[in-house]
């Protein structure tokens, strides 16, 4: 039996925490430090998979849809991130607006009675997505010296998702009274608590490895973020490019079973 991400990721959370305290020296106690400011716009190009539920009026069995089967563009989005510490403490928010479309054929099962059974028959289906993913939380620095710096976290992420499924019934008649409205909608929200640790090192000269892993549970069964990438910086800004990776798992009620988002990431953070 394979293990749940949640055994393997929330360990790995604390477990990351602990063995990169223990490589790098004890953070230095130095001059206090005033506040330190960043604010950061970034570009991320995700894929997407998820498996979402839409109930149909005189129907029993809803109709399930795979988000990564229709979806394959990204319309319209905002990221952004902002962060402040002063010390060892401080806080970190980010933002991500998500409207995405299809932009090829697709198709769902929908359940259809044919003289006294229920059948799964296949029609053309378009989906739009518009979500938003809100999430903050404070930091604590627990090693900061010229090799990099690790930040414990803990805070929320919230979670916003509204669908609309369009079916196309070509070829299939007579269409069933169920589906005469061929527009069906699925939304959600959903807030989770979250721990993880964040931060950077230094690979030499001005460039930098930052790195962001984090779990979390509570309307979901589990989430989990993941970001990898490399950076170069400048007196007041920085440039970065990464992989960053994020899950939900829902269970098997709702609208939303679960959604995974990954791909690239380029970021330019102002820093003051």
């Amino acid at each position: 039996m394979m293990p749940s991400k949640r055994t393997v990721i929330l360990p790995l959370v604390f477990a990351s925490a602990f063995l990169v305290s223990a490589a790098v020296p004890a953070m230095a106690q130095g001059p206090q430090k005033g506040w330190e400011y960043k604010f950061t716009i970034y570009g991320w190009l995700p894929t997407i998979e998820g498996t979402l539920t839409y109930d149909v009026p005189g129907i029993s069995n809803p109709v399930k849809a795979d988000a990564g089967d229709i979806l394959d563009s990204l319309e319209m989005t905002f990221m952004g991130s902002f962060s402040a510490r002063k010390g060892r403490w401080g806080f970190v928010t980010d933002l991500i607006y998500l409207n995405m479309g299809n932009s090829k054929d697709g198709s769902v099962q929908v359940p259809i009675l044919l003289g006294t059974q229920t059948h799964l028959v296949n029609v053309g289906a378009k989906m739009d997505l518009t979500g938003w993913l809100v999430q903050g939380a404070a930091t604590w620095t627990a090693v900061e010296t010229e090799r990099g710096r690790l930040d414990v976290l803990f805070g929320v992420r919230y979670l916003d998702l509204s669908t609309d499924l369009t079916l196309n019934f070509q070829g299939i008649t007579p269409i069933p009274t169920a589906y005469h409205d061929h527009t069906f909608s699925a939304s959600g929200n959903w807030w989770n608590a979250i721990v993880g640790i964040k931060g950077d090192v230094v690979l030499g000269g001005n460039w930098f490895m930052p790195y962001y892993l984090d779990a979390g549970t509570g309307d979901s069964n589990f989430t989990w973020q993941g970001m990898l990438g490399v950076g170069y910086s400048w007196s007041v800004c920085d440039l970065s490019v990464a992989y960053r990776y994020l899950s939900f798992d829902q269970g098997g009620g709702g609208a939303l079973k679960d959604l995974d988002l990954g791909g690239g990431v380029i970021g330019l953070s102002f820093k003051w």
